[in-house]
Formats: C-alpha cells, sequence, structure tokens
C-alpha cells in the first residue's frame, strides 16, 4: 500500500490526526505538491479545525482562482465556521465557475438555507434564502438525477409540515436510488415512526441501526420520541379509570354491570397500549427487565399498579387497596393534566423538523465523494465529476451493544418526557445529552470537576485538582444566580431548579484552549491545556492568588477575574498570547 492509499485507508476509519501526521511527512518533503495538500484539507474538515482548512483553501485558491472545487471547498469551510453569507458567496462563485455541475448548486443550497436559519422565524428574507435553497437543490437534482444525496438534501429543505409529502417523496426515491441510505431511511422512519409507533417506521429504523449504526444519528432519537409518546395514552387511561372506581366506591352511581365495566375497560385499555408500546420496542422491555434503568421501570410499573388497583378493588372491595388507588391518583391526575395539554400541543407540530437544526450533514457521502476524488486531481483532472461513491466495507451487524445503547437512550427520553411535560417538545440547540443522569448530590462543595465531553453542558465528574482537566471547583449547589458573570452555571438536569456554580480551577503560567471564550459564549466548547505558542490559545492565566482579600491588580492589558466561593477564593489575571 502506497503512502498516500494509507492515508485515504486512515481518512476512511475515522482517524485524520493520524492521517494528517502522514501528509505533514509527506509535505515536509514536497511541501508544493497540490493533490498532497488537497488531502491536508480533508484532514483537517475531519478534525473540525475549520480556521487552518480556511487559510490551506485560500492558499490553495489563490494559485488556482479558476477551480470551482475549492470555491466550494471553501464554502464548506465557512458554514462550519458559522459563516453562512461568506459561504454563500464562494458557492456562488463556484457556481459561475462551472454551473453545470451539480455539487455546486448542492453546496449553494446548503450555505443559503444556513443562512437563512440566521433570520427571524417567518421574515421575508429568510423565506427568500430558503426559496433560492430550494430552487438551487432543484437545479442540482436536475444535472445530476441519480445522485441520493441530492435527493436526501430536497428532504431537509422541506421540513416544515405542510411539505411532509414533499420531503417524503424525495427521501423515498434517495432509499430507491441507494436502498442502504440509513440518513434518507432514518428521515423517512421519522415520519411513520413518531406519530404512532407504527411498524414500518420502527423496521425501518432498526434495518438502519443494522446497516449502519454510526451512520443513523437521528434513530434512536426518533425511537424515543415515539416510545414517550405512545406511553402517554395508557398514563391519560389511568386517571378515568381510578375515577370512576372512586366514584363507584363512593355510592355516587348504582353498582350495575355498565358502571363496573367503566374503571376495568379504561384499565384494560391501558394495560393493552402499554403492552403493546413495550412490545414495538422490544429492547425496552428488556432493559426493564435487567435493571438498567430503574426510574424508568417505576414508570411503567405506575402505569401497571394504576391499571390493576381498580379491577382488584372490585374483586377484593378492600379499603387498602383503595387508599392506595387515592394515593396513585393524586399524581397521576396531575400529570395527566400536564400531558394532555403537551399532547394537545404536540398534535399541531407533528413531523415538524427544523430546517436550521438539520441543514444538511457536514461530513456525509457529498463531502466522501468530493474530497476522496480531489486527492489525486491533477492540472489536468480538476474538471472530472466525482460521481462514484466510496463503497463501506467490513460493515459489522449491530450486537448486543446497540440494544443495549438504545434501551438506554429510550428509557432515558422517556423520563426526560416525563420532566419536561409542560415544556415546547421541539429539541434544543446543544443538549442533546440526555442519557447523562447528574444531580446536585453527587458534589460537594470546593470539589474540583472535569467535563467527560468536549461541551461545556456535558456531564461532569469529580477529579483531583491538580488534574490539568479540572478547569472548574464547585462553588454553590442551590444557587439560583451565580455570584458574578465569571461563573459558569451548569444545570446536571432538567427537574432540578437549582443551579450548580462553577469557579474557574487554573492553573499560574498555564494557557488554554477555550474556544469562544468570551467571543462567542455561545459555543459552548469546554476548555482544554495547550501550549501558549499555539495560535489558536488566547487564554493565558499571568496570576493566580488563593485567598486574597484585596482587591486583584493586574498589569496593563490583563483582565481580573474574581471568585470569592468556594472560600478562601481565588482570582486571576488573564492575558491574550496570541491577540
Amino acid at each position: 500500500m502506497s503512502g498516500r492509499q494509507h492515508i485515504e485507508a486512515l481518512l476512511d476509519i475515522g482517524r485524520p490526526a493520524d492521517a494528517k501526521r502522514l501528509v505533514e511527512e509527506a509535505l515536509a518533503a514536497d511541501p508544493e505538491d497540490t493533490s498532497l495538500r488537497i488531502l491536508l484539507l480533508r484532514c483537517l474538515i475531519a478534525m473540525d479545525d475549520m480556521e487552518t482548512a480556511l487559510s490551506l483553501v485560500d492558499t490553495l485558491g489563490a494559485e488556482n482562482p479558476d477551480w470551482d472545487w475549492l470555491y466550494r471547498m471553501r464554502a464548506v469551510v465557512l458554514i462550519g465556521l458559522d459563516k453562512p453569507i461568506a459561504a454563500t458567496k464562494a458557492a456562488r462563485r463556484a457556481v459561475a465557475l462551472d454551473p453545470e455541475d451539480a455539487w455546486n448548486h448542492y453546496q449553494l443550497a446548503v450555505a443559503l438555507n444556513s443562512a437563512a436559519s440566521r433570520q427571524s422565524p417567518g421574515s421575508e428574507a429568510g423565506e427568500k434564502k430558503k426559496d433560492a435553497a430550494r430552487k438551487a437543490a432543484e437545479h442540482a437534482v436536475a444535472l445530476e438525477p441519480q445522485e441520493p444525496a441530492l435527493h436526501r438534501l430536497i428532504g431537509y429543505l422541506h421540513s416544515e409540515p405542510e411539505h411532509r409529502e414533499i420531503r417524503e417523496r424525495a427521501w423515498r426515491k434517495a432509499l430507491e436510488l441507494d436502498p442502504e441510505d440509513t440518513a434518507a431511511m432514518t428521515e423517512l422512519a421519522g415520519d411513520e415512526a413518531v406519530r404512532s409507533l407504527r411498524s414500518s417506521g420502527l423496521d425501518k429504523l432498526g434495518q438502519a441501526l443494522r446497516i449502519d449504526p454510526q451512520g443513523a444519528p437521528h434513530a434512536r432519537q426518533i425511537v424515543a420520541d415515539a416510545f414517550k409518546r405512545a406511553l402517554m395514552v395508557p398514563l391519560l387511561l389511568t386517571v378515568p379509570s381510578e375515577i370512576a372506581t372512586i366514584v363507584l366506591a363512593l355510592g355516587w352511581v348504582p353498582e350495575t354491570w355498565w358502571s363496573r365495566a367503566v374503571p376495568i375497560g379504561f384499565a384494560a385499555a391501558s394495560l393493552m397500549l402499554l403492552a403493546e408500546a413495550l412490545l414495538r420496542v422490544r429492547s425496552s422491555l428488556r432493559a426493564m427487565v435487567m435493571g438498567t434503568l430503574k426510574l424508568t421501570g417505576w414508570l411503567v410499573a405506575w402505569v401497571v399498579v394504576a391499571g390493576l388497583l381498580p379491577i382488584l378493588w372490585l374483586v377484593t372491595r378492600h379499603l387498602i387497596v383503595m387508599v392506595c388507588l387515592v394515593l396513585v391518583l393524586i399524581p397521576g391526575a396531575c400529570l395527566a393534566a400536564v400531558l394532555s395539554w403537551t399532547w394537545v400541543k404536540w398534535v399541531f407540530t407533528l413531523g415538524w423538523r427544523t430546517a436550521s437544526s438539520e441543514p444538511a450533514p457536514a461530513w456525509d457521502v457529498y463531502l466522501d465523494n468530493q474530497l476522496g476524488s480531489a486527492g489525486g486531481a491533477t492540472s489536468q483532472t480538476r474538471n472530472q465529476k466525482s460521481q462514484n461513491r466510496n463503497q463501506k466495507s467490513g460493515r459489522k451487524k449491530s450486537g448486543n451493544w446497540l440494544v443495549y445503547a438504545t434501551v438506554v437512550f429510550v428509557l432515558s427520553r422517556v423520563v426526560s418526557c416525563i420532566a419536561h411535560s409542560g415544556d415546547d417538545p421541539s429539541p434544543r440547540p446543544h443538549s442533546s445529552y440526555d442519557a447523562a443522569h447528574f444531580s446536585a448530590r453527587d458534589f460537594r462543595v470546593g470539589e474540583c470537576v472535569k467535563t467527560v465531553g468536549g461541551y461545556l453542558w456535558s456531564p461532569i465528574t469529580v477529579t483531583d485538582c491538580a488534574d490539568p482537566r479540572a478547569i472548574f471547583r464547585v462553588a454553590s449547589l442551590s444557587a439560583r444566580v451565580c455570584p458574578n458573570a465569571d461563573y459558569h452555571p451548569y444545570q446536571p438536569v432538567a427537574v432540578e431548579v437549582s443551579t450548580i456554580c462553577l469557579a474557574k480551577n487554573l492553573g499560574q503560567g498555564l494557557c488554554y484552549s477555550w474556544p469562544g471564550y468570551r467571543s462567542d459564549p455561545t459555543a459552548q466548547v469546554a476548555a482544554k491545556t495547550a501550549s501558549c505558542t499555539d495560535p489558536r490559545v488566547h487564554l493565558k492565566v499571568e496570576k493566580r492568588v488563593d485567598g486574597e482579600a484585596s482587591p486583584l491588580v493586574c498589569a496593563p492589558g490583563q483582565s481580573a477575574e474574581t471568585f470569592p466561593i468556594p472560600a478562601p477564593g481565588v482570582a486571576y489575571c488573564l492575558s491574550d498570547p496570541n491577540p
């Protein structure tokens, strides 16, 4: 295997850092090799190092001003940098250079859709950009009607409920062209399974997960949404069953066959619907038997008990059974009221998908085709069209680990459904880590913590304060508002009203890579220690003072941050080593 084939193989198996190291070694011997620099661009995009990728693609563009592929890649990088306006200009330039290339129109549609998502909902400017994005996507399909990714984009761009037929037709066409297109399979199932746990939708989701567990990113989310909606009906039906039983016990209605049939009928319907939901999502039932998520097991047990109590009372007429029935009814009635209101809202938003949250994957078959083909491009072959898809081999069928991972995700979403019953059910950006069931009770004031994932909203865990990954120290466990803006508010789970306030735990003389720190708080990316010579580093701890009583005085050009709690407090003088 040649060196370049080895690099391609590393990229295909998801090891861009290793591939980048080999490319840089090859470039050291021949720094002007265009194909090697294209491979480096692939590595940088795969590593999400968009700043460096932008510099490289601009350099290549200056050397090859008429190469439309480079402008298209510049649009990809600019979207990754959240600059949709500049990305749109780059994509339009690519279209102008080669209007017959479908992928140029594809990238223009993605850029326009990204720009539309920045506009106010329903604004005229946003609608114009959205319409332009759809026209660009339709033009791309007209140029290459046999490419599944182009049809898939049509589906993404018609996310509104009234466009359900259009997007389903687009995803079905993508599946017709590629029966193993897991993205189209998952999206199509979303319009079928979410509404009523429809078997055809669940079958498609299961097929998508078996084909490619990593390539069907929304499958578990859709199963979870379908399962939690299916649980609402049996929960609601237990309430009239219990109320009818109490009315009968108080003698407010005569005891006849029909007065006994009412509570029994509601209870039986509740149990039957619960059994149907569990059988449709069989992995959930298996998880409950194994006790992997006891809280969700209690939720299902609540439905079972609430459904059986009316029948049990009619059989035994025992006072203890009636007391238990009343105790179950009180929270059940409150929950049913909230669920009913939530359900009414969901009826009007069935099938809703926000295009801004799904503008089309950044690294999908489109980039695999385009970047893979350009890796060996020369000046004589730059205008050749890349239509051969990279075939994935060696895929293993999902095993037990996939079943249990799906179980954890589905059941945790059910718990989240109950906790958020009164909230807007549309997904929130940057809060997809619902499997993290952390509580403020798991921490103590003064402990140092680190993030498990790469974001500030990722789960946190206690670690030694000397650990360089321990960026924060627990300052307060029950605050409504943190002492000052320098603290980071962290909420473990949505059911907790209080907020954990985290003070920074930074080392003197150390530098930190903290994307978005102060300049873009919405980035929500966690900090990591890094070399002060790294141009991406913009945070250096010039001075750290523990237990400082008097105000900290920092040198000119430095900013001060103070954290009076936890005692004895700490203060920092911070600077930007790469202004």
